[in-house]
């Protein structure tokens, strides 16, 4: 396992000093066309398991890396864009994403783009878009190799759109959460809304790049081709994974678990 965790570094790396992936937009969008839905896909973290804890003074938080996310529903390789993996509350990036109302199945590659090394990961996952309703999907990490997998999270729509909403620097969006959450009478031990409130507060949205695009359009066969060989090991072996609950206060025990892929 040890090779593993090397080659991770080495990849990291390679990326490091490349064209910037992502460009910051000022705020979410606006949901206009009646025939879209939404999805957001953050970084949130999402504790796995009893030996958690261990795991994480043993080895950390996974720093610098960057997932690229795929919709792959029908079979068709979409490019949606590459997520900066910042495992903080009040921080980070989250992507939206516009697609059709209905099924669909997305997939996620670390390293983002291939590389000449053969070492891969990736993580599938099937939602159903809905007209009125934000699909939230958080990227935590799981494992020995501490790679990144879809949860969904299940995440109002009107506190979506107030979280979201709350504006400013560190201070500010931490009172705007806290002020929120007195105004919407959330108890306080709902530590998880909190956090992925203020996760959604303190995001900055981002689109890819045309460096981006252009970086996928050259290995573009060979995402097609983890696809093809990945997914089948998916559709063998997938169950739906549980909404991780956030005004729920789970126990270590008890926290919805995910299964690899691979």
């Amino acid at each position: 396992m040890i090779w593993k965790l090397l080659l991770t570094a080495i990849v990291i790396t390679m990326f490091a000093g490349c064209a910037k992936m992502y460009e910051v937009q000022p705020s979410i969008q606006k949901l206009n066309d009646e025939t879209k839905g939404r999805v957001v896909v953050t970084s949130y973290y999402v504790p796995q398991g009893s030996g958690e804890k261990l795991s994480l003074f043993v080895f950390g938080i996974p720093q610098n890396l960057e997932a690229s996310i795929y919709d792959v529903t029908d079979g068709d390789v979409r490019y949606i864009g590459t997520l900066p993996i910042v495992y903080i509350h009040n921080g980070g990036y989250l992507i939206e994403y516009f697609p059709s109302i209905g099924k669909h199945v997305f997939m996620l590659t670390v390293p983002p783009f291939p590389t000449p090394l053969a070492w891969r990961h990736t993580d599938f996952i099937e939602v159903t878009v809905e007209k009125d309703k934000t699909t939230h999907l958080a990227l935590p990490f799981s494992g020995f190799r501490k790679m990144p997998y879809f949860t969904p999270v299940d995440m109002p729509e009107e506190d979506f759109i107030g979280c979201s909403s709350i504006k400013g620097d560190y201070y500010q969006t931490r009172d705007g959460v806290n002020a929120y959450l007195t105004r919407h009478n959330v108890p306080k031990e709902m530590e998880d809304f909190r956090h992925y409130c203020l996760k959604l507060a303190a995001s900055s949205p981002i689109i890819a790049t045309n460096d981006a695009v252009k970086k996928f359009n050259e290995g573009k066969e060979q995402v097609i081709q983890w696809y093809k060989e990945d997914v089948k090991i998916w559709q063998e072996k997938h169950e739906n994974r549980p909404l991780f609950n956030l005004m729920h206060v789970y126990e270590t025990q008890d926290q919805p678990k995910e299964s690899e892929s691979k």
